[in-house]
C-alpha cells in the first residue's frame, strides 16, 4: 500500500448550450493506493463557515466521488452507463442523472490524473455536458 499527502487540482468544465462554465479548485489531501484501487480524501471550503469533505475512490470498475458536510452526494461514474444522484444542498435536494461516456485514469509513481466525461441531466432534460479533470501529486 502506498500512502501520502497530495496536492489536488480539479478542473470542471460544464457546457450548457452555447455557454461554458469553468471552475478550478485546489486543495491538499490524503492519498492511499491499495491492490483494489486508490482513495483520495480532502476538505474544501466553498464559502465562509462551510466545509465539504470529499472522497474519490477509483478502481477497475468505476470512480465514485462522495461529498459530505455542507452538501452531500455520491456520484458514480461507470463508462457507458447511467447512474442517479441526490445532490443535497442547504437549499434543497436536486435529483440528477449521470450518463458517463468515459473515465480515463493515468497513474504514475507519484501522480495521478483522472478525466471524466459525462452528461448531467435533471429529469429528462440535459443540464450540461461535463468534463472533470482531477490531478494529484504526492508531496
Amino acid at each position: 500500500m502506498i500512502t501520502g499527502e497530495v496536492k489536488i487540482k480539479i478542473t470542471g468544465v460544464q457546457i450548457m448550450g452555447e455557454e461554458q462554465d469553468v471552475t478550478v479548485m485546489e486543495a491538499q489531501g490524503d492519498y492511499r493506493k491499495t491492490e483494489d484501487g486508490c482513495v483520495i480524501e480532502y476538505i474544501e471550503k466553498p464559502a465562509e463557515g462551510m466545509e465539504v469533505r470529499n472522497r474519490i475512490v477509483m478502481n477497475s470498475e468505476n470512480t465514485v466521488i462522495s461529498k459530505s458536510g455542507a452538501v452531500e452526494s455520491e456520484m458514480v461514474f461507470i463508462p457507458g452507463k447511467e447512474s442517479t444522484v441526490e445532490y443535497k444542498t442547504p437549499f434543497g435536494v436536486i435529483d440528477m442523472t449521470i450518463g458517463c461516456e468515459k473515465v480515463i485514469v493515468d497513474e504514475k509513481e507519484y501522480a495521478c490524473e483522472i478525466t471524466i466525461l459525462y452528461d448531467l441531466c435533471s429529469g429528462a432534460q440535459l443540464v450540461a455536458h461535463c468534463n472533470t479533470r482531477i490531478e494529484t501529486e504526492i508531496i
